[in-house]
């Protein structure tokens, strides 16, 4: 690959990683998180499921504290948000473990008038201190 073309898809990479980065909200700037929500692909045919969305909503993070300890007491919240409001059965939490890992699923079901109304997948991560990033979406 070219420099140009390197140049260029490392623009665009920094351009989509940007826009996908939490907004903490109130966060100690030492807490990060490494990873989050993720929304898999739908499963079945629209067709079968008349429009609606059946896929896997994940959680796969690593937190850690402002110390750059692993925090074990943290939380994760994962949403569906279809026109701003939760989509129901569509809301996943998961508490991270003794080394600071939170993991879990959920096969979420969900009817966006087959992709006729906005869809997000939107995020709240709240540190063992009670800072939090605030929930922030970014479309699906």
């Amino acid at each position: 690959m070219n420099t140009v073309k390197r140049a260029a898809v490392g623009a665009a990479l920094a351009t989509v990683l940007t826009a996908a980065a939490p907004m903490w909200a109130s966060a100690d700037p030492g807490d990060s998180i490494q990873g989050g929500c993720q929304y898999g692909p739908n499963l079945n045919s629209p067709l079968l499921t008349q429009g609606e969305n059946i896929g896997p909503l994940l959680v796969n993070a690593f937190m850690t504290k402002s110390n750059n300890m692993p925090d074990a007491a943290a939380v994760v919240e994962c949403e569906i948000r279809v026109n701003g409001f939760p989509a129901p059965n569509t809301q996943l939490t998961v508490s991270t473990n003794a080394v600071g890992v939170a993991q879990g699923q959920l096969l979420a079901d969900w009817d966006n008038g087959a992709g006729t109304s906005p869809s997000e997948l939107c995020e709240n991560d709240t540190w063992g201190d009670g800072d939090t990033s605030g929930w922030y979406c970014v479309p699906i």
